[in-house]
């Protein structure tokens, strides 16, 4: 069926139930549609990325390394050293942000508390704090699900002067909320913020929300940013390991 299609929900009651369940079928479809083609989408960026991410680190390596040397020697360029290896080491840092985005890598799955994860991660930065049941377990990349929220804590952090993380579990899965006390994802732009380079911050490189959005994705999940205010991002994590779309294969 064409996307948007739905069944008219009018009749006899048992027309009604009828129609109602073929409606949820069909969201059900549209959306499984819709991450297929994101997935490919991520796919084919993920690629061209990487490989302009190789093309460009190279060089980068070799400026950085006559820099230091020209640093180290002292005299009048010493000074114009440092600026090179500083803004050097900030691209590189892009590049490097580039490859995380582009490739995520085959998973380490193993048996992951959520809950525990998101204390840790509000343990290394001011004003975020967690809320929602005591334990929930996942499966996943440990190290890759803690970059998920760092990068979603520093999103917000950027906006708001507190941030909250709450962690709950079902029989399907678990859910993990972001929320922040500043003005959120303005509604025009609020399925643009996982694209690469995409940012409303001018100092931004565009590149945590996407990667965020990668890594969630590999994992079988799904990530939403909901317009504001306030700031708020919601990740869907499947407790059992799936085979959903990766976008690094």
């Amino acid at each position: 069926a064409p996307a948007g299609t739905r069944v008219p929900v009018s009749g006899p009651p048992e027309l009604v139930a009828l129609a109602r369940t073929l409606n949820e079928m069909l969201a059900d479809l549209e959306r499984q549609r819709r991450a297929r083609a994101e997935a490919e989408t991520l796919a084919v960026l993920g690629r061209v990325a990487g490989g302009i991410a190789h093309e460009i680190n190279n060089p980068l390596g070799v400026i950085l390394g006559h820099a230091r040397m020209i640093e180290r020697a002292g005299g009048q360029d010493a000074a114009d050293a440092v600026v090179i290896v500083r803004e050097t080491r900030a691209c590189k840092a892009i590049v490097e942000a580039l490859l995380d985005y582009a490739r995520p890598g085959v998973l380490r799955r193993g048996a992951v508390d959520l809950v525990e994860l998101a204390q840790g991660v509000a343990e290394r930065a001011e004003g975020v704090s967690v809320r929602g049941d005591a334990e929930v377990i996942v499966a996943g990349d440990r190290r890759r699900l803690e970059q998920v929220l760092d990068n979603l804590v520093r999103n917000a952090r950027a906006f708001g002067e507190h941030v909250t993380l709450t962690v709950r579990g079902d029989g399907d899965g678990a859910t993990l909320e972001v929320l922040d006390d500043g003005p959120g994802v303005p509604a025009e732009v609020v399925e643009r913020v996982f694209e690469p380079f995409f940012s409303t911050r001018s100092e931004g490189t565009g590149l945590g929300l996407a990667i965020a959005h990668s890594v969630v994705l590999a994992h079988g999940g799904t990530i939403r940013a909901h317009a504001g205010p306030p700031g708020r991002f919601e990740v869907r994590l499947p407790r059992e390991e799936t085979d959903g779309p990766h976008p690094g294969d």
